[in-house]
């Protein structure tokens, strides 16, 4: 779970790269995975490094393939059709 921003009664606020973070660690499809990445980065919300460091303050397990997406996207992939 991301970490917690601001709550008001039942509502809860998170920032929108660790919603991304911890949305993409339920994604264990590559492509479903790179869509929701790239996207992010296309509109401008957050860059790869940023998305990165949000992954590292999780301190997610099993997160091989968030990494290796993360990368992809860092070096310039920028939709699911264009990864290998």
């Amino acid at each position: 779970m991301p970490k917690l921003v601001a709550a008001n009664g039942e509502i809860q606020l998170v920032l929108v790269a660790g919603a991304v973070i911890d949305a993409g660690l339920a994604i264990r499809n590559r492509r479903e995975l790179r869509a929701l990445i790239a996207g992010v980065v296309q509109r401008g919300h957050y860059t790869p490094t940023e998305l990165t460091a949000e992954l590292e303050q999780s301190r997610a397990r099993n997160a091989s393939l968030m990494r290796s997406v993360l990368a992809e996207v860092a070096q310039g992939i920028r939709s699911a059709p264009e990864g290998i």
